[in-house]
């Protein structure tokens, strides 16, 4: 009984995860579609030739950021852009390298930060997961990055005292919608439970 309850937080967590990662890059996409809709071409899929990604069909906005990446290797939106496609399509390494070169370039952006903690999780990274996420919640406070913290920490790191943590900061966020309110609440009350 108790492993269908952890099992059902964990998928819980995960949902959210995705959730708050699909998101991200779907606001990411409609921001980049507005602000450069010359992104957008339609082309025929083509074939990416050579290097870790060869063999990988890509849509014409992929190819079009690999592109642009290639003629402007700091481009932090392209490669910011490119690394959320790739992720969508669960190729979490090649992903990976994208966002961590946009990071390096602008290491103090919290929505690039917050995708590399995704991306992270994604390649079950959890630690740095975990470290890109503290980065984000310290700059931003938002409750759903400091609720993501809290599962982590709770079910993938093992450490409940910084999960509870993270969940009371995200409890006690003025932002904090009902939806994940409830949530969080479900999950304080597990754990309180959970106590001898």
């Amino acid at each position: 009984m108790i492993e269908t309850q952890k099992l059902g937080i964990g998928a819980r967590m995960v949902l959210f995860l995705v959730l708050a990662g699909v998101l991200t890059m779907l606001g990411a996409w409609l921001y980049g579609r507005i602000t450069h809709p010359e992104l957008v071409v339609h082309r025929p899929v083509q074939e990416v030739g050579s290097g870790a990604m060869a063999g990988m069909k890509m849509d014409s906005a992929v190819g079009k950021l690999m592109e642009q990446v290639g003629k402007n290797p700091n481009d932090g939106n392209a490669l910011f852009h490119l690394a959320q496609h790739l992720g969508t399509a669960g190729n979490w390494a090649a992903a990976e390298s994208f966002i961590e070169r946009a990071v390096a370039l602008e290491p103090a952006n919290p929505e690039w930060l917050h995708f590399l903690g995704v991306t992270k999780h994604g390649l079950e990274k959890n630690d740095e997961a975990a470290a890109a996420l503290e980065r984000v919640a310290s700059m931003t406070n938002k409750p759903d990055v400091r609720y993501s913290l809290g599962v982590l920490y709770l079910y993938y790191l093992q450490q409940p005292e910084k999960g509870k943590e993270q969940l009371q900061k995200a409890l006690s966020s003025p932002e904090l919608p009902a939806d994940l309110k409830k949530m969080i609440s479900d999950e304080l009350d597990k754990i309180s439970k959970a106590k001898p």
